[in-house]
């Protein structure tokens, strides 16, 4: 019982012994690089984008007679855009869309995730006590669900959120000039 603190620890610091163990110069992964940010391409006429939400993801629409509509994404299709919309579902053709924003995803998704990474964070905390054999002080388990929480909410703000997915192409501009 008075070795699983140690054997803890020795697990835990053996992450740090692979550039010792002959596996070469420590190489960070491609995503860690540093450097100039890289240009995201553009969404004009990306329709793919639209066809590719997940269903009932919170969108915006901008339509091309100037009117909003907010709604939830239902489906797309390569000619239809459906939108739920205060309980009414909407069809949209494509040419009738200039715009198309994915909104945050607000209420009880973001809250549910954040409380389920609470219950892990905390959950943490207790598989620590079952392993030292120790109760975990209550400013602990408070501090693993605070640490959970945080994380989930922080990971649920990052993945796949607002931005523009589609714009619609301009229109060619006719020569004006006369001979």
């Amino acid at each position: 019982m008075r070795l699983i603190p140690l054997v803890l620890a020795a697990i835990l610091s053996s992450g740090c012994a692979y550039p010792m163990m002959g596996g070469g110069p420590f190489r960070p992964p491609a995503h860690w690089a540093v450097g100039p940010p890289v240009a995201l391409p553009s969404p004009s006429g990306r329709w793919d984008n639209v066809m590719m939400l997940e269903h009932g993801t919170p969108v915006r629409m901008l339509r091309m007679d100037g009117t909003r509509v907010d709604g939830r994404f239902l489906s797309a299709s390569p000619a239809i855009l459906r939108v739920e919309t205060k309980g009414t579902a909407l069809e949209i053709p494509q040419p009738d869309v200039a715009r198309l924003d994915r909104l945050p995803h607000v209420g009880s998704p973001a809250r549910a995730e954040a409380a389920r990474g609470a219950m892990v964070g905390a959950g943490a905390v207790g598989l620590v006590g079952l392993l030292t054999g120790r109760l975990p002080h209550a400013r602990h388990w408070a501090a693993g669900a605070i640490a959970g929480g945080y994380g989930a909410a922080q990971a649920q703000v990052h993945a796949a959120g607002p931005g523009t997915i589609y714009l619609a192409p301009m229109p060619a501009v006719a020569d004006t000039k006369g001979p």
